[in-house]
């Protein structure tokens, strides 16, 4: 039942980390929970990607991009050793040890011809507690929360441990029914979910996820009916001991965004990932539902860019024009291409509608343009010669040096490949 349990909970996160929107028939209940992460600040990414070329060498560069990818996991260093996973780690064994008896947070029911199974997380609550002696949780019922109470460790005689999950009600839902078998599912939508790993009357660790919903548009295809509402805004973080994971996704309107930040110590941000698309993601959602056995002929216009940075230095920018990406490749595909054709079509349009700048925001120059370029892969497969084509992607750098990425990166970098093998093995300790 335990298993049931994180299924449930990982079911409820899922729901959470999915966004779309609809500028009408909007729920009227809607619940709303923000915590408080508020929006990564955007680079000038059009910026970023037209800045001059760093004067610095492929194998300058190189050695720049290793003492950046260093100093990440010195920032991480201490990871390995933060009280919260050594608890949680206990906390699973015991779990394994003897499983606890939650209950199941899907209940059943009959309603005319239609099965029913409702799902709701707070049908799972109690206080389970670990009694060292016979090594078996008790429960005991609680109407407001699903808590463990246990030791931190082995060698920890007293039950100074908790992990306490709770959820807050919305009036959101989601109603499957499938009528060729006669079965419905109502799955209750919580405003919030929240994990909390508590040690020594001090939290060590917080999960927080939060979501606001609207109601989106029936979907029928078949036997089967989807309906209710959906989330069109949710955040998720966890805290621990100094480090803070985000994440952030706005579905609502002609911008929608997801940001993510991985924040250490002393509030350095260590890694922080942006993608920005200009997408009216209910618009989306609407007119699947309204043409699903055509779903991969319908037209949309949408562009994306958005980065990935390490540090406060490195950052990977990137621009698509899937739109016409996607029509270049309906047209490449209407040519009835033979296959080196084909590939160097193919090619060209990752050339011309998908842009990849690597670049330092340090100095305020690029570092290389991504570029791809057709290839071709000639075997023998014991009968006869075969060839293969495929698109790679190289480093393109101020001095017109262009190299294959995969062996730009496969040389050169010993001291970070050290410090990496380092970095794992603590984690093994």
């Amino acid at each position: 039942m335990i298993k049931q349990f994180f299924i449930s909970f990982a079911l409820i996160a899922g729901l959470l980390f999915i966004g779309c929107n609809k500028d009408k028939d909007k729920d009227n209940n809607n619940d709303t929970n923000d915590l408080g992460l508020g929006n990564v600040t955007a680079l000038d990414l059009e910026k970023i990607m037209n800045s001059p070329f760093s004067a610095l060498t492929p194998a300058q560069q190189k050695v720049k991009l290793e003492q950046e990818s260093i100093s990440l996991l010195n920032a991480l260093q201490d990871v390995s050793s933060l009280k919260a996973i050594d608890v949680f780690e206990y906390f699973v064994d015991l779990l394994d040890m003897d499983e606890p008896e939650v209950n199941d947070p899907v209940t059943e029911s009959r309603s005319g011809r239609f099965d029913v199974y409702t799902f709701n997380a707070s049908n799972s609550y109690g206080v389970f507690t670990w009694n060292s002696s016979s090594r078996v949780w008790t429960k005991s019922n609680s109407s407001s929360e699903l808590k463990f109470v246990f030791p931190s460790g082995s060698r920890v005689s007293s039950n100074n441990a908790s992990m306490t999950f709770k959820s807050s009600d919305s009036n959101a839902s989601i109603l499957y029914e499938d009528r060729y078998y006669d079965e419905r599912f109502d799955i209750k939508l919580p405003g919030s979910v929240s994990g909390i790993l508590n040690v020594d009357n001090t939290d060590i660790a917080i999960i927080e996820i939060a979501a606001e919903y609207e109601k989106m548009d029936k979907v029928e295809i078949d036997d089967e009916t989807i309906d209710g509402s959906f989330p069109v805004k949710n955040q998720f973080r966890i805290t621990t001991e100094g480090y803070v994971f985000w994440y952030s996704l706005d579905g609502k309107g002609n911008d929608s965004r997801l940001d993510m930040q991985l924040v250490g110590k002393s509030n350095q941000k260590l890694i922080e990932t942006l993608f920005h698309s200009d997408v009216d993601l209910g618009t989306l959602v609407d007119e699947v539902s309204d043409d699903v056995d055509n779903i991969f002929d319908l037209d949309f216009d949408v562009a994306a860019n958005g980065y990935m940075k390490l540090m406060d230095n490195l950052v990977l920018v990137y621009s698509i024009d899937a739109s016409e990406f996607a029509r270049e490749i309906d047209r490449i595909e209407s040519r009835n291409l033979q296959a080196k054709a084909y590939n160097d079509a193919l090619t060209a349009a990752y050339n011309r509608y998908v842009k990849v700048v690597l670049a330092s925001t340090e100095d305020g120059f690029k570092i290389a343009d991504v570029i791809y370029r057709s290839e071709e892969d000639r075997w023998y497969n014991g009968s006869y010669y075969e060839t293969d084509y495929y698109i790679s992607p190289y480093l393109e750098f101020g001095d017109n040096s262009v190299i294959e990425m995969d062996t730009y990166f496969s040389s050169g970098f010993t001291n970070l490949e050290n410090r990496w093998e380092d970095f794992v093995d603590a984690f093994n300790r």
